[in-house]
């Protein structure tokens, strides 16, 4: 082997791994845009989900706090003629 052999093996070898090493490194780009979108995603679909169960949540709470306030009312209404005959006494 001489010196041109020699020094050809290198240059191809040097241009093989930067094309090489290009390479890997749009594949990685892809890789991780790829996991950016499907974690962006994973996080809208996690947080529309929270918000309709934390909705649902909330109108069930408004309508049995409705159905309370009304118990409330009436047990209010019950108890006021008690109260005034305690009073009297």
């Amino acid at each position: 082997m001489n010196v041109s052999n020699v020094s050809d093996i290198f240059l191809r070898g040097t241009q093989r791994l930067l094309e090489c090493v290009e390479k890997k490194r749009i594949v990685l780009e892809s890789i991780e845009t790829k996991l950016d979108i499907g974690l962006e995603r994973s996080l809208e679909t996690i947080v529309g989900w929270i918000r309709i169960v934390l909705q649902t949540e909330y109108n069930r709470k408004e309508f049995f706090r409705a159905e309370v306030a009304d118990d409330d009312q009436q047990q209010l209404y019950q108890v006021s003629p008690v109260k005034q005959i305690l009073k009297r006494n």
